[in-house]
Formats: C-alpha cells, structure tokens, sequence
C-alpha cells in the first residue's frame, strides 16, 4: 500500500518527505545495530519497515495492537522498533522532581533560566510577572520581552510536537519514554538538516492556561522577585 502513496499522503502519514525517508534509510542501513540478522527461524524486519512503524507510532497514536496489525508484525516486533512522563504531569512538579530543582542556582551561577507563569519564580528561574489587570507599564514591558525570548524555544517544541503527536501522550514507562523524546528529537533534527518543512504540522502554543502549582515558599523566592524587579527597571532605563 505505501509504495501507491502520493508525496503528499507519504508526507501526511509519516511526518517527513519519501526522500527524506530515503536518504535516512540509506543512513541507518550503514548502522550495525539495526542490521536484519535473523533469529529463531523467523524473518528479520527490514531497516525500512523498522523506521515505517518508529514513524507510524510516533506521528499518530494507534495502539501497539493496532500498529501490530497493520503492518502484519507482531506486539513484540513494534515494541523493538519504537525503542530505539507517562500520563500528563504537570511541568512545574515535573521540574520540582528533578535534580536541577536542587542544583538551579549552582549550574545558572549568576544567570538564569527563562520560564512560563507555570513554574515558581526563583533567582535562577524567572517567570513573568502574574497579569492581575495591575501591572505597571514596567512590568508589561518585562512580560513582553520575556514573552518574545521564550516563543523562540516554545516554537521549537511545537514544532517537535507538531511532527510526532505522540509525545503529546506516551503510553510507557520511563526509561521507554526518554529514549521515544530523544529519538523523535534526532529524526527532527535530521529532517530539519534535509530542509524539510513542517509548518503544517504545527500546533497552536498556548502556555495561558496553564495554572501555576503551588509550592511552599524557600529562601530565594523572595531573592527571586528582587532580581526580577532589578531586571525590569534595568529594561525600562534601555527603553527610555
């Protein structure tokens, strides 16, 4: 059925270009670990059918069963071609579980992380100001230069998750999880370095409606604010 596929169905269905796809498959044909060694009698998965159900699994969001059944291989088989957060988490306590919420201020050293309304504001992570309907022309200003550095990166990862909806939800563990982000980061990258464009398969950003999560208060919160004002007074002096 894929060989019958237009340019624009094969775009669609697998996120990325035929040529893409092929000049990627001629890559990884050249890499040890994916070689088609047959084991236990049964006939090895070819390095193209591998990347077509890693990029079937990763643009959509069949089931492992379904996937399974389409591409006539079994659970165990898509499960290895994949593998190369569960549930939905919130980002801020996803940050307050990692070790860079113990470890921020000394890996910034005197710098600083640049973060949405939903994370806390700390000396090494600034947020913007919280929009009460009180903010001051300063504040405003802060906000909208703090705005126009993030989209930068906020763009980035829409389009990441643009081109492979699955990271929207991912159905694994852990350790599973990680190596799904790491690998759908260097397919991206590698159909980025192909000129490949993924415009229409962006996703709107919408960082609004995220509510902060509420967390006790430590010694540098208030470290926090006083850096955030300094910055913001400093931005308006430029200003003027």
């Amino acid at each position: 059925v894929i060989p019958r596929y237009s340019n624009e169905e094969f775009r669609r269905v697998f996120r990325l270009s035929r040529q893409t796809f092929i000049t990627l498959c001629e890559y990884l044909k050249q890499c040890q670990e994916l070689s088609v060694n047959g084991t236990g009698g049964r006939e090895p998965i070819v390095v193209e059918k591998q990347l077509y159900v890693l990029l079937w699994y990763l643009g959509g969001t069949d089931t492992i069963h379904r996937i399974a059944d389409r591409f006539g291989i079994s659970e165990s088989s898509v499960i290895l071609s994949r593998d190369r957060y569960p549930g939905s988490t919130h980002d801020a306590r996803v940050l307050r579980q990692s070790s860079l919420w113990d470890n921020g201020l000394r890996l910034c050293n005197g710098n600083h992380l640049v973060a949405d309304a939903a994370y806390p504001l700390r000396r090494w992570l600034l947020t913007p100001y919280r929009d009460n309907r009180h903010l001051n022309q300063e504040q405003k200003h802060f906000n909208y230069l703090h705005s126009s550095n993030r989209v930068v990166i906020e763009r980035a990862f829409g389009l990441l998750k643009g081109r492979y909806r699955r990271l929207y939800h991912i159905d694994s563990k852990v350790e599973t999880a990680v190596k799904l982000i790491v690998v759908a980061c260097v397919l991206h990258n590698f159909c980025l370095l192909q000129h490949d464009n993924i415009e229409e398969f962006m996703e709107a950003i919408d960082d609004q409606n995220c509510a902060p999560l509420q967390f006790f208060a430590q010694e540098n919160e208030a470290e926090g604010i006083i850096k955030r004002n300094a910055i913001a007074r400093l931005l308006a002096t430029q200003q003027d």
